[in-house]
């Protein structure tokens, strides 16, 4: 009959008018009880309490299982090795930082620096020359861009001229053509031997870049002079045929057409021969005027800023690591913080759930004992045949009582305010020895690094190209 009142799991709390409805019944069949055999209703109240006790223990000790899991993974998270390793898992790019090889690489670059200096000095030496080149530094792209301009200005100049005379598509065969003969020549000429006339070595070599230089002039004027007579000449005869054939060879013997000159063909002969002319000037201005000397320097230059490039690299590289050592300290030491807060909730938790148990042992003793007051209540009132009762049965046992035994895994983990504090302090004081370290160690690392790639720095200061 009570089992259909009480459910399994349902607080008794509220059911005092069932307990009263059986006392009355109870007393109406003058049950008897003795210690042993209590009123049904009584025991089946008790039997769902003790129920109940027994779900919030293992609830409980589901839960503190997991406490104290966070509680030695807080512990274990705070020694000295785990700090090392959480530091070291935040810093990927010194792990990574291979000094050895990047300072071996940038020793390889002082070696040839050096010996390409060696040999720029020599030549400067063996030259006699007292200063560095000069305009030896100049971009190539630089120089590629005036020429193709030049080029681009001749051959738009001279198609214009043509065009109306000869047609456009001579007119393009004729400009483009004279153009990069006249533009190539010269720049050719300006590079190669207007430096060998002032600084050639030996006789000979001056010489000949005299006669390569004369022959130039004249294949230019040569040539600049033909094409103006050419388009004189077609002006009133495009296609020669009023002329005799010998005369047409006027590649020949433009000399002999001179009187045919009209202004815009004496336009085209200066222009091709003062763009010519620029391109040498461009030609001699692209480097320095002593023959490979720019060169060689060049040689010293591009090396050089590889090994400056290099280094470079390497105090980025260098800076980001210190960058990133600062961001792991910070990041180590709130780990830490937050594992030790962790730990402090949890030991928290411990003392709560164990508080918590004692009052719900606690409500449990007072719920029993409402009802076997409400039972006997009821039950005096209604019975007429024996004395009155005082049933008084106890719900728990004194084991059930005992924290240490029922939960002997956890009462380990146990501390009282007091010491819950004291081991905080201790945690502190562990974590920031353990932190100072790690970080010790990671910055002894560093400076062993900085001290190497400030001998490299230093070095670079003292590389200056012609100096031995």
């Amino acid at each position: 009959m009570h089992k259909e009142i009480y459910v399994i799991g349902d607080k008794p709390t509220n059911k005092m008018k069932v307990t009263k409805a059986a006392a009355e019944v109870d007393a109406s069949l003058d049950v008897k009880f003795s210690q042993y055999q209590k009123p049904t209703i009584i025991a089946h109240i008790k039997e769902v309490l003790i129920w109940q006790k027994d779900a919030e223990i293992n609830k409980a000790q589901t839960m503190l299982h997991k406490v104290q899991q966070t509680v030695d993974t807080s512990i274990m998270a705070l020694c000295s090795q785990a700090t090392k390793n959480s530091l070291h898992a935040k810093t990927p790019k010194l792990n990574e930082f291979n000094i050895s090889e990047k300072i071996c690489g940038i020793r390889d670059l002082h070696c040839l620096f050096n010996t390409r200096n060696n040999d720029f000095v020599s030549f400067k030496k063996q030259n006699h020359i007292p200063y560095l080149p000069i305009r030896s530094d100049k971009g190539a792209s630089i120089q590629l861009v005036i020429v193709i301009l030049l080029w681009l200005i001749e051959s738009t100049t001279n198609i214009f001229m043509f065009k109306e005379v000869s047609g456009l598509q001579a007119a393009l065969v004729l400009g483009i053509t004279q153009a990069t003969v006249n533009i190539s020549t010269g720049y050719l000429i300006g590079k190669f031997i207007i430096t060998r006339i002032m600084h050639g070595k030996t006789w000979k070599i001056k010489f000949i870049s005299w006669s390569i230089f004369l022959c130039f002039v004249a294949f230019v004027s040569w040539i600049n002079l033909g094409l103006g007579v050419l388009r004189s000449l077609s002006i009133n005869d495009p296609v020669g045929t009023a002329l005799d054939p010998l005369k047409l060879l006027i590649s020949n013997s433009p000399l002999s057409h001179l009187d045919s000159l009209e202004m815009t063909s004496i336009l085209v002969i200066t222009v091709g021969i003062i763009f010519s002319f620029a391109a040498l000037i461009d030609g001699f201005m692209s480097d320095d005027p002593h023959p490979e000397y720019g060169v060689r320097y060049r040689e010293v230059l591009k090396v050089k800023r590889k090994l400056f490039k290099a280094t470079r690299r390497l105090n980025h590289d260098f800076s980001d690591i210190k960058k990133e050592f600062i961001n792991a300290h910070l990041a180590t030491n709130s780990e830490g913080l937050r594992d030790i807060n962790q730990w402090s909730n949890a030991i928290n938790n411990i003392d709560k759930f164990f508080n918590d148990y004692r009052n719900m042992l606690e409500s449990y003793e007072i719920e029993f004992r409402d009802h076997l007051n409400c039972y006997n209540v009821n039950f005096n009132s209604m019975t007429t045949n024996h004395d009155p009762i005082a049933l008084n049965y106890p719900l728990l046992s004194e084991k059930d009582h005992k924290i240490e035994l029922i939960f002997s895994d956890a009462i380990q983990y146990f501390l009282t305010d007091q010491d819950r504090r004291l081991k905080l302090i201790d945690l502190h004081k562990e974590h920031e020895k353990n932190l100072a370290i790690a970080c010790e160690e990671v910055k002894a690392e560093i400076k062993l690094y900085e001290q190497n790639i400030e001998e490299i720095n230093v070095l670079n200061k003292q590389m200056i190209i012609g100096l031995l």
